[in-house]
């Protein structure tokens, strides 16, 4: 008695995963927006990965340039750092908000390392 209970309990368990509706597929309907395989979720992160790159470049470079100048004697070196500590904490916010998959705050995190390159743009000038 108790092993038919259990084959019973087991075929009913297993029934949701067939398809019954005469054609009509069980389970949930995926939305055609949601990305299905992991190629295309990477193809879709491929742009913001360029962009966390390049603005890390484009920090580093300054942030180079304006150290070299600075130990030169040739830019303010009280202002440069401050501007070079506004850089690097955009740039971890943006490191951030990539690993957490927040676009709102990745793209603010973006400007924020643009408008720091441009101020140390603007000191080197």
């Amino acid at each position: 008695m108790r092993l038919g209970l259990i084959l019973l309990s087991a075929a009913l368990l297993a029934l949701p995963g067939c398809n019954t509706m005469g054609g009509v597929a069980a389970g949930p309907v995926l939305d055609a927006s949601i990305p299905v395989k992991p190629a295309d979720v990477a193809s879709k992160t491929t742009l913001d990965e360029r962009l966390g790159i390049g603005a890390t470049i484009g920090y580093t470079a300054a942030s180079r340039l304006g150290t070299a100048l600075a130990r030169a004697g040739l830019i303010d070196k009280v202002k440069f750092k401050a501007l070079d500590a506004k850089g690097y904490s955009a740039i971890s916010a943006v490191k951030a908000a990539y690993d957490a998959g927040n676009a709102a705050s990745y793209t603010a995190a973006i400007d924020r390392v643009n408008a720091a390159v441009a101020d140390i743009n603007t000191l080197v000038r």
